[in-house]
C-alpha cells in the first residue's frame, strides 16, 4: 500500500463527503415526495416553499456529508494505525 499523503487523505474525504451529501440528498427529497409526517403540506403553507424547501434539503445534505466525512476520517486514521 502507498504512504497516505495529505493530498490523497482530501481526496478521500471529499468522496465520503460527497457520498453523504447525495444520500442526504435523497433521503430529503424522499421526505418531502412521500409528504412524510405532512412535511410537504407545511412546507408548502411557509410564506416561502420554494426557499424553505431548499433550505430543508440542503440542511439535511450538510448534516449527512458532514457525518459521513467525520466518519471517513476515522477509518482513514484506523487504517493508518493498522499498517
Amino acid at each position: 500500500m502507498w504512504p497516505m499523503t495529505d493530498q490523497l487523505m482530501l481526496r478521500q474525504l471529499a468522496r465520503q463527503a460527497l457520498m453523504g451529501a447525495t444520500l442526504g440528498t435523497v433521503l430529503a427529497l424522499a421526505l418531502l415526495v412521500s409528504n412524510c409526517q405532512h412535511l410537504l403540506d407545511v412546507v408548502m403553507r411557509s410564506s416561502a416553499p420554494l426557499i424553505v424547501s431548499a433550505m430543508f434539503v440542503a440542511g439535511l445534505s450538510l448534516y449527512a456529508a458532514f457525518g459521513a466525512a467525520v466518519t471517513g476520517f476515522q477509518l482513514i486514521l484506523q487504517q493508518g494505525d493498522l499498517e
